[in-house]
């Protein structure tokens, strides 16, 4: 992480972790996969995650430090027009601290981002009243600007489960399935169910992720279904701009 004197767009989406203790601010922002960066100021501590602000300003005139994480692909992170510049060449171990105003990719609100490789990308679980199939799912997601996505990471997995937030209703392997989200590499996210996926009938192509809050064996955990099947919620994808 590197340390400067700065401001960001805004602190409005981040969290304010109630510490002053600059050294507790920065290692749990570097340890937190989510974060960003950390700003501080004498009094207060904010943990800004990727796509929370839209831009980064060094300034020796701000009361604030900001400590931004350079690796974990930050330079695909920067809008588009900064490469044209050849800005990038900055972000490296061996360069240089950059200065002024640097605009970054974000995701709408309602969104969270999440890196795909070089793709910055933004997730969001989306109801609907009515019970869909797979065909309208994904014609849910297409009326969002999205596509029908999947799990590349276990913190997106996490993330889907921590969006049940109303208590929605309750083979091959991965490589048994076909994933129209061309953005899907490891596909690391998948914790199955025991015993699944077992493809049961030959018509179990669809994944679903199952919430039992009392049951701690199927909690989070994934089965394979017919894409028939009806469902409130679907994991809609689109890259993050």
């Amino acid at each position: 992480m590197v340390i400067f004197q700065g401001e960001v767009n805004s602190n409005e989406k981040c969290i304010d972790l109630g510490t002053s203790n600059a050294t507790s601010c920065i290692v749990s922002c570097g340890r937190n996969e989510s974060c960003l960066l950390a700003m501080m100021s004498d009094e207060a501590c904010f943990h800004c995650n990727y796509g929370k602000v839209s831009s980064v300003t060094r300034s020796g005139d701000s009361f604030k430090y900001i400590a931004l994480k350079m690796d974990y692909g930050f330079p695909t992170l920067l809008k588009e027009s900064w490469w044209w510049f050849g800005f990038p060449q900055y972000f490296t171990k061996d360069g240089t601290c950059p200065s002024g105003t640097f605009q970054l990719k974000t995701c709408k609100n309602g969104w969270e981002m999440f890196r795909r490789d070089s793709v910055w990308y933004c997730l969001k679980v989306i109801y609907n009243q009515d019970l869909m199939s797979q065909p309208s799912a994904k014609r849910e997601c297409w009326g969002n600007g999205a596509h029908l996505s999947g799990l590349e990471s276990m913190n997106e997995t996490r993330f889907v489960a921590e969006s049940d937030v109303k208590g929605k209703n309750d083979c091959k392997g991965i490589q048994g399935f076909t994933f129209s989200d061309k953005t899907l590499k490891n596909k690391g996210g998948y914790d199955w169910s025991k015993d699944e996926p077992n493809g049961k009938g030959g018509i179990q192509d669809c994944v679903v992720m199952m919430i039992a809050m009392n049951d701690k064996a199927k909690n989070w955990r994934l089965d394979d279904i017919g894409c028939d099947s009806l469902k409130q919620g679907v994991l809609c994808g689109m890259e993050a701009e």
